[in-house]
């Protein structure tokens, strides 16, 4: 498994340096093709039969460019981009309809975390595709974030992004509060990230908690400014409130399941 997915990474290194620069610059004239290019190697198509697990390694590469692309885009504060490029449809099996890329291209939908665990060295990982994007990642992004410290809490925040993505494009305000109506603390199913067994002084959860006058931190004001959570100019906030208690009552049942604890 690991060979081959070097192997997709070898292949992809000349389209990869193209697609982050191109998701840290990227104008809304330049972004069309840079979506194109994503969704050509996203796709999937051609045959179906096979061993399971190379089937889905077939997946690899669309998650490796979007992990690529997001990240340089959270670099640079692209979250216009960020939030077209989760929106992109990718068509994950060429008999199913196409699915927004965050709901397609994550962890878990490459590889199930018992699959994950076939990775060497990985069995006693928490998030071993994350880790493994984490690193294969961390040369190609160097020159658009130089600092160590700087592209760690990047990733945390972009794997946040997508859970908060996965869940606003599957759920609309009034399923929202319906859920809220029969089970205060209702939950959404998420794809966890590397933040979720983060410890200690840093971690994404507390960095999105909204400051004692009811402001936001930056990075999420200029995320629902963008148009996430349905937020259009960023005043609506209902939305992204009511998913980020969801996401984090689910990821509270993931830390617990996993025995990691504040």
């Amino acid at each position: 498994m690991l060979a081959r997915m070097k192997l997709y990474e070898a292949e992809l290194s000349v389209l990869l340096q193209m697609l982050i620069c191109g998701a840290y610059w990227a104008l809304p004239e330049q972004q069309p093709v840079l979506l194109r290019g994503l969704k050509r190697i996203a796709d999937q198509s051609g045959p179906e039969s096979g061993l399971v697990i190379w089937l889905k390694l077939r997946r690899y590469p669309g998650i490796f460019l979007l992990y690529g692309m997001g990240l340089a885009a959270v670099a640079n504060s692209n979250y216009r981009f960020l939030k077209i490029l989760f929106d992109q449809k990718i068509r994950r099996d060429s008999y199913k309809p196409e699915e927004p890329a965050a709901a397609t291209l994550h962890n878990v939908g490459v590889l199930t975390r018992d699959e994950q665990r076939f990775l060497p060295g990985s069995e006693l990982e928490y998030t071993p595709l994350s880790n493994h994007l984490f690193e294969a990642l961390r040369e190609p992004l160097r020159q658009y974030l130089p600092d160590d410290n700087e592209y760690d809490a990047a990733f945390d925040w972009f794997e946040y992004l997508i859970c908060l993505a996965h869940i606003d494009q599957q759920t609309t305000r009034p399923q929202l509060e319906e859920e809220k109506s029969k089970k205060a603390d209702f939950y959404f199913w998420a794809p966890p990230g590397r933040f979720c067994w983060k410890q200690g002084e840093r971690n994404v959860l507390r960095e999105t908690e909204a400051h004692a006058d009811g402001s936001f931190p930056l990075s999420v004001s200029n995320a629902l400014q963008a148009g996430f959570c349905e937020a259009g100019d960023g005043t609506r906030t209902d939305k992204y409130l009511n998913v980020r208690a969801a996401l984090g009552r689910f990821i509270g049942l993931v830390r617990h399941e996993w025995g990691v604890f504040f």
